[in-house]
């Protein structure tokens, strides 16, 4: 009877632990080619790193459960209508909050789309480079110090999988490259992305 009142009490330990407490989804696997960056993946670990201005710069942990402040995500895919002939396919990667002066901002990656872009095209992404000249696409930096101009860049989606799981609910994957003149005299170079991604991640 001791034995099993025992492990009860570690049962209900383990999961009002899950309610309460967040969870760490982020894996950060250290590139010895690269000091600072993770290494380039494609297996989830929900990381973007790179260098701006030569110093490493990182995404967010990405923690989910528990009631105390809830999920957070390193990125975020929305799509943007617009009154233009074109919308907007938006990817933002949200600081790690202990990245320090100037680098304490966000980057995003802007797309023109048209309008009937849906996540199969979103899918048709995988194996693509895209060079971006401000005009099809730009990159941002924004911080609560400065929003900087357009930026343009260049970004290779290794993978791209986006699948459907209900109407307007998409969960999948994406891992890629970049590097990008982020506006004003910002430079992102070795850029490198892996991340699942939730129906909360993917908002069209």
């Amino acid at each position: 009877m001791i034995k099993n009142n025992n492990l009860l009490f570690a049962a209900l330990l383990f999961f009002f632990s899950n309610i309460l407490f967040s969870c760490n989804q982020t894996e950060f696997y250290a590139d010895p080619q690269a000091n600072g960056l993770g290494i380039f993946s494609n297996t989830g670990n929900n990381l973007m790193s790179g260098y701006i201005q030569n110093e490493p710069w990182r995404t967010r942990d990405r923690k989910t459960g528990g009631f105390l402040g809830g999920p957070t995500y390193e990125i975020y895919i929305t799509k943007q209508i617009t009154s233009g002939p074109k919308d907007n396919l938006i990817f933002t990667w949200y600081v790690n909050p202990t990245t320090n002066n100037i680098l304490n901002g966000d980057i995003s990656l802007v797309l023109a789309v048209p309008k009937v872009f849906g996540y199969k095209e979103l899918s048709a992404l995988k194996g693509q480079r895209l060079a971006l000249d401000t005009l099809n696409g730009y990159f941002t930096f924004s911080s609560a110090q400065s929003n900087f101009t357009k930026g343009s860049g260049n970004i290779y989606f290794h993978d791209m999988q986006i699948d459907s799981i209900g109407p307007n609910n998409f969960t999948g994957r994406m891992s890629g490259l970049l590097d990008a003149k982020l506006g004003g005299n910002l430079i992102l170079k070795n850029g490198r992305f892996d991340h699942s991604l939730t129906a909360l991640q993917i908002q069209f």
